[in-house]
């Protein structure tokens, strides 16, 4: 096998790993988007329709924190999708300019590392609030099972 062809199949093996990496992480932010979505949408239409009565101080901080949280989540994960599109058109856009020939000499396209930094803090930080909101709803609906009777 000759240099050429092993560089095409390590670029190819990379091109696959970065294809799956991306669909992981799309997956993840979706599911973000329908975790945080769907239990603030269930919360606050309970509020907002009055079924739920007498509500304690402790529920109610649990609830509204759990509220910021996971709306605090699907912002964060806008960002982070946001950022993604963002990275790859500057990668498309910059592909020739961009490329450095590593220790292995294959050409590898690059994003500046404060950019990378920010996208996994971002994308990082949204899963901890939605992990985080669903910790505080939870808290907060165990405490209207003990309000209501």
């Amino acid at each position: 096998m000759t240099e050429e062809n092993n560089d095409s199949l390590a670029i190819n093996t990379f091109n696959n790993h970065a294809m799956e990496f991306r669909a992981r992480i799309d997956t993840l932010i979706k599911s973000i988007f329908l975790i945080s979505g769907g239990v603030l949408s269930i919360t606050i239409g309970s509020f907002i329709n009055g079924k739920l009565s007498a509500v304690s101080e402790t529920a109610l901080c649990s609830i509204v924190t759990a509220w910021y949280s996971l709306s605090l989540s699907i912002v964060l994960s806008l960002t982070t999708m946001f950022l993604l599109i963002i990275a790859q058109a500057q990668t498309a856009s910059g592909w020739g300019a961009k490329t450095h020939v590593n220790s292995e000499g294959l050409k590898v396209v690059n994003n500046p590392a404060w950019f990378r930094i920010i996208m996994w803090l971002t994308g990082s930080v949204s899963f901890l609030c939605c992990v985080i909101g669903l910790a505080y709803i939870a808290h907060g609906a165990g405490q209207l099972i003990t309000v209501i009777p």
